[in-house]
């Protein structure tokens, strides 16, 4: 009897490589090479045999998940194949497999033992888009792929590009709370905040203008002109010692009860002497040396009036 002393399975594309090529692109192929020898270790006659060879997930019994057949040229007891390419090899070679060899028709026995697939034909399944499942997420990830999650507390105001979120509130950060001052209120509508004023602060439209006291004018509409009414300014409403005589014209008439002489700092062409003002600025009308009265006959006096009280010789 036959058997198959030599099984070697070879993936035509290095495994790293075929992690960076699309899918479509990897030859879907496994090169397999064998030895055919007779049950002394002779080589087989030189010569082209009928191969049936079959995929399990089973070292032993189970059914073929696939198979191909192949008329393949033995030199020297050496032959070579390519699985695949007669029947798509479509597994997923997610878990271990082995391959079976019937030499000659499909009602000959398999030989044993079936043969292991080996990891270089397991390369084919780093292509697929979870050869990485199961595998923890690090960093700022977490969680394990193909679905890994952002960690909390993971993004910070560093890595968020500028002009995308508020990061800051006057430099309040995290939850910011606006408090409503007196007369304010704060409402949320959608994604905005209304603010506004209450009218308990004393807001709201002007509808007249009144002139109060000494003022005339105003209105009840448009632009309005408020101004100091003629004769408006009442004596009480001028503080005492206000009034200083550049405030009062040159041609003003003011009554004489209405003035208030100084003697001791009044000068006049008709004004007594420097002595006669310090015994005019004594006004207790008692006659004396240092207290004299002006009579009608000096010439200085220009008052029409009889002198009353007591008068001295000398004057």
């Amino acid at each position: 009897m036959k058997r198959i002393l030599l099984l070697v399975l070879l993936l035509l594309c290095a495994p790293h490589f075929a992690m960076k090529l699309a899918w479509a692109q990897i030859p879907q192929t496994l090169s397999y090479q064998g030895v055919l020898a007779d049950a002394a270790g002779n080589p087989g006659a030189d010569g082209t045999y009928n191969l049936i060879i079959k995929l399990y997930d089973v070292a032993a019994g189970g059914a073929a998940l696939w198979q191909e057949e192949h008329a393949a040229i033995v030199s020297k007891g050496v032959f070579n194949t390519i699985l695949g390419s007669v029947t798509p090899l479509n597994l997923p070679f997610d878990k271990q497999y082995w391959v079976g060899v019937t030499v000659g028709a499909t009602s000959d026995p398999e030989l044993t033992p079936r043969i292991p697939l080996t990891s270089t034909a397991y390369s084919m399944r780093a292509v697929r888009s979870d050869s990485i499942n199961g595998i923890a997420a690090g960093g700022d990830l977490t969680g394990s792929y193909p679905n890994p999650a952002i960690a909390n507390n993971a993004v910070t105001s560093n890595k968020i590009a500028n002009g995308q979120v508020v990061k800051s509130l006057n430099t309040l950060k995290d939850d910011v709370t606006l408090v409503p001052g007196n007369n304010v209120t704060i409402t949320p509508s959608g994604n905005s905040l209304v603010i506004a004023a209450t009218g308990a602060g004393g807001g709201g439209d002007i509808t007249a203008v009144n002139a109060g006291s000494g003022l005339s004018g105003g209105g009840a509409s448009g632009d309005v002109t408020v101004s100091v009414a003629t004769n408006g300014i009442t004596s009480a409403m001028i503080a005492d010692g206000t009034i200083a005589n550049a405030d009062i014209a040159a041609t003003a008439a003011i009554s004489e009860s209405k003035l208030a002489l100084n003697f001791a700092t009044h000068t006049n062409a008709n004004d007594p002497t420097a002595n006669e003002k310090a015994a005019l600025a004594g006004t207790n009308g008692v006659v004396s040396g240092t207290n004299r009265y002006v009579t009608d006959s000096d010439s200085r006096n220009t008052n029409a009036r009889a002198p009353s009280g007591m008068m001295r010789a000398e004057i």
